[in-house]
């Protein structure tokens, strides 16, 4: 329940009168080349304070005693974002053991089809009885040895960064800390203790003193300051606490400046890195640091995708602006001497594109930079990223057909989806994407379409991943009984990892099983996830398939090596004029004519012009939807590309 009268926040640029020992831990299973932003913030908010923080990443330790192979390959098993073996490894360590450990292995395949090679590959790897052995023996003995191989007892107050697959390792050192010294003050934080998560882990687990829900930058001093001054049992906006037996919710607020907040400290990171420098952590992967420049989303304040769980406290959209970035990234590139850097904004923010690209590009700093953004950006738009060093992109595209794409309320196209890999690979842009399945609403007809279409996409980038939809917490395909969403419950594996006597399911799990109503064919949806497979294998091949154009004056010459295959097709005159201009964006038959005569004052009609894209599209050069036509070949000449194909990072 809510508790009364709420302090007011705290600033973020506050001196304490109360200087306090705050240890904050990233445990495993976080990236090994990759410092932890959540962590990195916090320090950087108490150190300015006056608090001295330290922060343990126990994630490289780990990956130091079991070897760095064995941690990235559960890092990288397949299918992880709901299997959580990684939350199973810890089980025993927080839990202790249960009859038929083996089992959650040996059901991996029980609910998702495509893991089942994966659940073979573990007995033919002999990974099995390597994982078995982890959790049961190795594991616990770590857990033991962090719990008295750290000076726990001199910090005032202890947190756990709590994200993706590191909440039961969390829970099971906690335990220990507690165990060894009951005084000590716990506080759990971050993604996995989110909305109700939070308040269920605070009842469920005795060693948990405190969770902070949402974000911490304001609450997490907040509730420092008031233990220290011995007033710990005020409210603070976004803190669990416990009263008796009862929780305490106090609802979070959020940071509305973010250039209040300053740059993340990775210093212990690195210093972790160099004390393991021989333990082979990174696999030769570059090392990329995180930066944060916006939170929420401007696009989900208006339509929240359907199927995505992030931001619960709401998509209020809120950026740093552009001189603060440039900062930013300047401080920490100075200091850390690492170039690539992972920006984890939700999405981009678009007027970045006019105020921080220029910044960036005139800097001529060698930046290596990932973005989230949305799939409707034009090639003017990628040029800009690209030229100011966004090298990697993960686009929101999630289908190749309208129809399933309005049913996400993505507000994007199968057209302008494919403008944005045509644009996105001309400029060597590492782009990664998922084509997502099992929407209600979709039809079989929706699927064809997709079959018949991918074939002709060999030459662009393919898809990270195809598969079907998972259902997330605080996604509106969850949180709103209108949709044909029906008996949605915790994934299997949370009943493998958390006692359910200890523990309510419903209230502490984020990803969950369902039976979706109203979707297309089984058998449509597994022909294109085969093509899928092919284009995958095609990308992947030697002799990848080209379809590319060269142009000289009045006339074009395409050239596709697609299916096999090798031709070349000149188109001349007002043809090639037609068949470039629609290669920027999709453009109906008659923009095409006006165009031609803008340029040539050639008078062409619509239905001269109709009839050769026709032709184009027999050919699989243009692809067509609602009278409009999208030429799919990628521009041969360089034109200044050569500029912006760096080397991109492991």
């Amino acid at each position: 329940m809510p508790s009364r009268s709420p302090l007011p926040l705290l600033t973020l640029q506050k001196h304490t009168s109360y200087p306090q020992r705050i240890a904050l831990i990233n445990m495993p299973w976080a990236a090994c080349n990759t410092p932890s932003i959540q962590c990195g913030l916090l320090k950087a908010v108490l150190s300015s304070m006056g608090h001295s923080v330290d922060i343990h990443y126990l994630n490289l330790d780990l990956a130091a005693e079991i070897g760095g192979d064995m941690y990235r390959q559960i890092l990288e098993f397949h299918g992880m974002h709901t299997q959580l073996i990684g939350e199973w490894l810890f089980a025993t360590s927080a839990f202790g053991s249960k009859p038929d450990e083996g089992g959650f292995l040996d059901s991996l395949a029980s609910e998702h089809v495509s893991l089942l090679d994966d659940a073979i590959a573990l007995e033919k790897t002999g990974l099995k009885n390597a994982l078995l052995e982890l959790k049961s023996a190795k594991l616990p003995e770590i857990i033991d040895k962090w719990a008295v191989s750290i000076d726990w007892a001199s910090y005032n107050i202890i947190g756990f960064s709590s994200t993706f697959e590191q909440n039961v390792a969390s829970i099971a050192l906690s335990k220990k800390l507690k165990e060894r010294a009951p005084e000590s003050i716990i506080v759990f934080g971050g993604a996995n203790v989110d909305g109700d998560m939070g308040p269920e882990y605070l009842r469920a687990v005795p060693s948990i003193d405190y969770v902070v829900v949402g974000e911490g930058d304001i609450a997490f001093p907040g509730l420092i300051e008031n233990i220290a001054s011995k007033t710990a049992d005020t409210a603070i906006p976004g803190v669990c606490r416990r009263d008796g037996e009862q929780v305490l919710v106090t609802p979070p607020d959020r940071v509305q400046n973010l250039d209040t907040i300053p740059a993340p400290d990775y210093t212990e990171y690195f210093q972790a890195l160099a004390a393991h420098a021989r333990d082979g952590l990174l696999g030769g992967r570059a090392i990329a640091l995180p930066y944060e420049s916006a939170r929420g989303c401007w696009w989900g304040e208006k339509h929240h995708c359907t199927f995505c769980g992030l931001n619960n406290l709401g998509m209020q959209f809120r950026a740093k602006t552009a001189s603060r970035v440039v900062k930013d990234l300047e401080e920490l590139t100075s200091k850390y001497r690492i170039l690539n850097i992972n920006f984890t904004d939700n999405i981009l923010d678009m007027r970045y594109i006019g105020s921080l690209m220029p910044l960036l590009t005139d800097k001529s700093w060698d930046l290596r930079i990932f973005w989230e953004i949305k799939a409707n950006l034009t090639r003017e738009h990628l040029r800009d990223l690209r030229s100011a060093g966004v090298a990697a992109i993960q686009p929101g595209i999630e289908s190749l057909n309208s129809h399933v794409l309005s049913l996400m309320r993505k507000g994007s196209t199968m057209l302008l989806n494919l403008r944005l890999l045509k644009w996105a690979q001309y400029y060597g842009m590492q782009t990664y994407w998922n084509l997502l399945m099992g929407f209600p609403g979709e039809r079989d007809e929706d699927y064809v379409q997709q079959i018949e279409l991918v074939p002709l996409l060999s030459h662009l980038i393919p898809p990270s991943e195809c598969a079907d939809i998972w259902l997330e917490r605080f996604s509106p395909y969850f949180t709103d009984n209108s949709f044909a969403i029906r008996d949605v419950r915790p994934v299997a594996a949370y009943e493998h990892i958390y006692p359910r006597e200890q523990f309510n399911l419903d209230r502490i799990a984020y990803f969950f099983s369902y039976r979706p109503e109203n979707v297309a064919s089984r058998n449509l949806r597994e022909k294109l996830s085969a093509e899928v497979g092919k284009w995958r294998e095609q990308w992947h091949s030697r002799n990848r398939p080209i379809l590319d154009y060269e142009s000289g004056p009045g006339w074009v010459r395409v050239r596709d090596t697609r299916n096999d295959r090798g031709r070349l097709m000149t188109f001349d005159g007002w043809r090639s004029d037609a068949f470039v201009h629609c290669g920027e964006t999709a453009h109906t038959p008659e923009r095409v004519s006006e165009y031609i005569s803008s340029i040539s004052g050639i008078e062409v009609v619509h239905a001269d012009v109709r009839d050769f894209l026709d032709e184009c599209v027999d050919q699989g050069f243009v692809v067509v939807e609602e009278g409009r036509y999208f030429n799919i070949a990628l521009p041969r000449a360089s034109r200044g590309v050569q500029f912006f194909r760096k080397e991109l990072p492991a």
